[in-house]
């Protein structure tokens, strides 16, 4: 199905393939995509997440260290092949016992999202994703359940399949109304769960008509505020490339961005990026005098006299606006958000920045999404470290930032006077190979007289350092908070659109 729309404007592809989804594997099996490869860690990091804290690093250790040099050789297929290995080395797994090696292999593909005005027939395959030893490709059966989940997670309909039949089908229940869903597919081991995969799925009667019927900003933005015609743009482009070409490399809910994008474009004068209650969304800022960020943003529902604290957070290289909400611990980061009632920012980051100045981003969200300009906290990981430094450089930058967390990278940097009030935590593996980079960025802050914290996690590596680093981080932030705020002037905003 082809959708053409005003995603047609001229902004272009909005989330760019990196090397590694590019790069070719050269056995039958196709290699696995950039989502496929999301969705493989984001199942590791789920059992990571359950696993005893005593012994899980060292175990998964030696296949996270792989994995990180295959991802830098572009090498998606080894990719994947290490994460299965480490999310093996944590289930129950018994001597002789093929079934989860058989079932770990797989990765799920099918149709992810839906147009038509008659329910439609879901279809799921689960092909390997590379060949197995002989031995472990008995032909013992081994039953794949699966469960398709709608709003609030119920369960919309659910079944049964033999692994070797390789896909399943359903037609959507009478009665089911359009919206967002999740399926998800498992072996049972004992008590436990080997996922073979979850993956979203959208149905939108009439998609077509719904996007045409959006107002759409005219070539001069007359009536329209700046960032409002950029944001309405941006969620356009996200649905018609998500209809289109169903490629996108994280779960939209498309629904719901459909929702968001109908409400902003029917009050286009006003700049209101999150829906009233709260929640999620994909935005877009335009810079002054130019530039341009992508951002994907939590902010919880508050009382509209409240200001909050705000955590921006830049992700490594290959990641995009969406690393943080869906991978770094399978989106560990936004609970912990929700949990204090705080801003999370991620935006988009290349070698060149975000896009635009940091206070011209901070500024456009200060109003609408109630952020404390005296409570802005920082955290990057690997090449995101290097784009938060940077923000503590910009020049004239009105923002005093309270802290900036620091994992897994960074090099000797000058501080600026403005900044030196800013608390740092700098953490590392022993494992990561960035370590002397990060040693090298603690030894610049001790002779500058910065406070700042280092730690090294034993048993980490680069690739898993989020996920363990970040309750720690967290404590750090919880900390700075309620300490005394350095006494500096009420900060002077940039200018920045609205």
């Amino acid at each position: 199905m082809r959708i053409v729309s005003w995603a047609r404007m001229g902004v272009g592809v909005v989330l760019a393939v990196t090397a590694m989804a590019s790069a070719v594997w050269a056995q039958t099996a196709p290699a696995p995509s950039r989502y496929e490869l999301g969705q493989r860690l984001r199942r590791l990091e789920r059992a990571v997440a359950e696993a005893d804290p005593a012994t899980v690093r060292q175990a998964i250790l030696p296949s996270m260290q792989a994995a990180v040099q295959a991802f830098f050789a572009m090498q998606p297929a080894e990719v994947a092949k290490d994460l299965d290995q480490a999310y093996l080395a944590l289930l129950p797994v018994a001597d002789g016992d093929t079934s989860a090696v058989r079932a770990a292999c797989r990765v799920l593909r099918g149709e992810r999202f839906y147009a038509q005005d008659e329910r439609p027939e879901l279809r799921w395959s689960w092909p390997a994703l590379y060949a197995l030893p002989d031995e472990s490709l008995a032909d013992t059966p081994i039953q794949v359940q699966w469960v398709l989940r709608g709003s609030g997670g119920k369960v919309v309909c659910a079944g049964t399949e033999d692994l070797a039949t390789g896909e399943t089908r359903c037609t959507l229940p009478e009665g089911t109304e359009p919206g967002d869903f999740e399926i998800e597919l498992w072996v049972a081991l004992g008590d436990r769960k080997l996922e073979l995969g979850r993956m979203g799925l959208s149905w939108i009667p009439g998609l077509l008509d719904r996007l045409a019927q959006v107002p759409r900003p005219s070539e001069d933005g007359e009536g329209w505020s700046p960032n409002t015609a950029a944001t309405a743009t941006f969620e356009a482009e996200l649905l018609a490339q998500a209809f289109e070409r169903q490629d996108l490399e994280m779960d939209l809910p498309a629904m719901a961005v459909l929702r968001n994008l109908e409400r902003i474009a029917n009050d286009p004068g006003t700049f209101a990026p999150v829906p009233p209650p709260g929640g999620e969304a994909w935005i877009s800022l335009r810079g002054e005098p130019k530039g341009k960020a992508h951002l994907r943003i939590f902010a919880p529902a508050r009382p509209s006299a409240t200001l909050r604290p705000c955590v921006i957070a830049l992700h490594g290289m290959g990641g995009s606006e969406n690393l943080f909400f869906d991978g770094y611990g399978d989106g560990e980061i936004v609970r912990l958000c929700r949990e204090r009632g705080w801003v999370l920012i991620a935006p988009r980051t290349g070698f060149a920045g975000i896009g635009m100045p940091y206070s011209q981003m901070i500024e456009a969200l200060r109003e609408p999404l109630g952020i404390d300009p005296g409570c802005v906290m920082l955290l990057g990981h690997s090449m995101g470290v290097s784009a938060s430094l940077a923000a503590l450089r910009e020049k004239n930058s009105p923002i005093a930032y309270r802290a900036l967390v620091a994992l897994g990278g960074g090099m000797p940097t000058r501080i600026p006077t403005s900044q030196s009030k800013t608390r740092f935590l700098l953490m590392t593996g022993t494992q990561d190979f960035a370590r002397r980079g990060v040693q090298g960025l603690q030894e610049s802050l001790t002779e500058q007289g910065l406070t700042s914290t280092y730690q090294e996690l034993e048993h980490v590596e680069h690739m898993g350092l989020v996920q363990f680093a970040l309750p720690a981080a967290f404590a750090f932030l919880d900390r700075v908070l309620a300490s005394p705020a350095p006494q500096v002037s009420e900060p002077e905003m940039p200018p920045a659109a609205k």
